[in-house]
């Protein structure tokens, strides 16, 4: 017996998938801006939405293609701001022991 499927059926799923995701530059627009907040809430001493914000840059994946950044062979600007974030931890961790 045979069988027939549509088509189009699937690759409007597919369609539907990819406009659900964002952009690799809407991410780092995000980012940027979570870290933008991370910073000035660590210059006005306020810790916990320095912390909050400095974790959602750690926390979000990262959409990149492996390929394009292993021909660049440079750090893209998601990779970046997780590493400034994580040196923002520290110092602001260090802040917290010294000032209680």
């Amino acid at each position: 017996m045979l069988k027939f499927v549509s088509i189009n059926k699937s690759k409007k799923k597919e369609e539907d998938e990819e406009e659900n995701l964002i952009s690799k530059e809407q991410q780092e627009a995000i980012l940027i801006k979570s870290y933008n907040e991370g910073l000035s809430e660590h210059n006005d001493k306020n810790y916990e939405k320095a912390i909050e914000n400095y974790n959602k840059v750690l926390e979000t994946q990262i959409i990149e293609k492996k390929s394009n950044r292993d021909q660049n062979k440079k750090k893209s600007t998601i990779e970046i701001l997780r590493v400034l974030s994580e040196k923002n931890l520290a110092f602001l961790y260090e802040e917290i022991q010294e000032y209680g």
